[in-house]
């Protein structure tokens, strides 16, 4: 899919008046967890009302690195037995173990770290199952 070029604010109208900012880094807040300052972002802010738009590659980078940094931190209050290995969730899901690691990188599905391995949790394959 191909960036789309800002040049007018979608939120407040203002005319020629959206800007293009690169690597640049920013602090997300969390209720269940720490916060997390991601670097290397990029996208269109507007002048007028500061708001902005990012790019896919950011928003990509942003899912990713929000659902790793969640499942480092769920690793140390979720049970062994709320976790299944990456083949059984490819056979619940019937697709290939990398088509369920895309989608926990995605953030498509929820998954913990234990022992640096990454381990998708069952209800939330179970959930994606169904939306499938």
């Amino acid at each position: 899919m191909k960036q789309k070029q800002w040049k007018n604010c979608p939120v407040c109208g203002a005319k020629e008046s959206m800007q293009f900012k690169k690597n640049f880094s920013e602090r997300f807040k969390f209720k269940s967890c720490p916060s997390l300052i991601i670097e290397g972002l990029s996208g269109y802010f507007c002048k007028k009302c500061k708001d902005g738009i990012f790019t896919i590659e950011t928003d990509n980078l942003i899912e990713s690195k929000l659902a790793e940094h969640k499942a480092h931190h769920d690793a140390k209050y979720t049970p062994v037995s709320e976790v299944i290995p990456v083949s059984t969730a490819s056979q619940i899901l019937n697709m290939t173990r990398q088509g369920v690691l895309k989608l926990m990188k995605a953030g498509k599905l929820a998954y913990v770290f234990l022992d640096n391995k990454r381990f998708p949790k069952k209800q939330s394959v179970l959930e994606y199952g169904k939306t499938v």
